[in-house]
């Protein structure tokens, strides 16, 4: 008898998920307007491209999400908080009081960001990955600021799938 094909398996093979995933070259994509933006990437404080989520395991440059910017309110109030009995804290990289901590990289940036949504399901084998928004975050955008949003959750999803698309599995086998 010989084996059966359809009971055969491949070690590699997880099923629902793309085979070597964690081998696609991924690159840092960033588009952004206005205040909305699609991103793979931030820049730290040495001005370098970091993948985005990278404590998550996943590949670099392989978590995307949709961000909107805004004002930051703590911008140059460094001293104003020194002033107010806040001391460094965590390795110097914080200032703190009262359990109440701030990294003090939040000083130097005039413009801070949060997630409105991100991509899941990005490694799945149907190579169309599903974008969750961050509770109604999506909902309370202005009508310029939603439709922006739509246009870059597009545009991101076009750039996922293109990558994917142009992934092929058995060259790793």
């Amino acid at each position: 008898m010989g084996s059966n094909p359809i009971l055969t398996t491949n070690k590699n093979y997880t099923m629902g998920r793309l085979r070597h995933f964690e081998k696609i070259k991924w690159k840092p994509f960033q588009m952004r307007i206005e205040n909305i933006c699609v991103t793979n990437y931030y820049i730290d404080d040495k001005s370098r491209k970091c993948s985005m989520q990278s404590h998550l395991k996943k590949p670099n440059f392989s978590f995307f999400e949709i961000v909107k910017w805004e004002a930051n309110p703590y911008f140059g109030m460094e001293e104003s908080y020194r002033d107010a009995g806040y001391e460094d804290s965590f390795g110097g990289d914080f200032l703190q009081k009262d359990g109440h901590s701030i990294q003090k990289f939040f000083f130097i940036k005039n413009e801070s960001c949060y997630m409105i949504a991100h991509w899941e399901d990005i490694d799945h084998d149907e190579k169309i990955p599903d974008l969750k928004f961050v509770g109604s975050r999506p909902f309370e955008l202005d009508d310029d600021e939603r439709e922006t949003f739509m246009l870059l959750a597009k545009i991101g999803q076009e750039h996922i799938q293109k990558v994917l698309n142009n992934f092929n599995e058995e060259e790793y086998d």
